[in-house]
């Protein structure tokens, strides 16, 4: 009679005692359990418990703390730093964006004052009509469209005007965003490169550091 070799019945190859199992390889055990600490610490982890790394962010001009906040909340979850060196990492791509975009409003709300005052030189108009155009009116928008035509302007010329006057202080600002933009780079790759290598965590010191820092904030 024929032995049953069918799928339901797997084989074991070591019912033959002449095949020897193979030695347990305790490296595999210990490793789980010199993890089990890194991985609660990932859990674990907190913007707070970076102590005085993460005293509140002074903003310039009154800049939104809650926004920061937010904004750090989001990437914190998304990036999930294991220790304190991920965390400062994180922590120095979130600045990055954050100061980002404040300098792009700073270059925006630049750009949009010369041009108002370029507009208020070439025109010689009444100040508030001015401002209503720079508020979006309509009809002051129609008289403005009027008096370049009289005039014989146009925006292009206007514009130019604006950008051949202010050419060095728009360097500076482009300056300023290009270089928080190149910290924000380098800040992810340190990051990705230290996963991508497989560097294991440091070990844990959350508690003693989180005190002092709900102390210190």
């Amino acid at each position: 009679m024929s032995k049953d070799f069918s799928p339901t019945k797997p084989i074991d190859p070591y019912a033959n005692e002449r095949i020897k199992r193979p030695p347990a390889d305790d490296r595999i055990e210990r490793s789980a359990q010199e993890e089990q600490p890194f991985l609660n610490s990932v859990r674990r982890l907190d913007p707070r418990d970076l102590g005085l790394l993460f005293a509140r962010k002074a903003h310039l001009f009154a800049e939104d703390q809650a926004v920061y906040d937010a904004l750090l909340s989001k990437v914190w979850a998304a990036l999930a730093p294991r220790d304190y060196i991920e965390g400062i990492w994180v922590l120095e791509f979130v600045d990055c964006i954050f100061d980002g975009q404040f300098y792009r409003r700073v270059r925006h709300s630049y750009l949009t004052g010369a041009l108002r005052d370029a507009v208020h030189r070439f025109l010689q108009l009444d100040d508030h009509v001015i401002a209503r155009w720079a508020a979006g009116d309509k009809a002051a928008s129609a008289v403005i469209e009027k008096a370049l035509k009289e005039d014989s302007l146009d925006w292009e010329r206007v514009q130019n005007k604006v950008l051949l006057d202010r050419l060095d202080k728009l360097e500076q600002l482009d300056g300023l965003i290009a270089g928080t933009d190149a910290r924000r780079d380098k800040s992810l790759h340190k990051l990705e490169r230290r996963r991508e290598r497989g560097v294991q965590p440091l070990p844990p010191m959350i508690e003693e550091t989180r005190s002092d820092s709900t102390a210190m904030v």
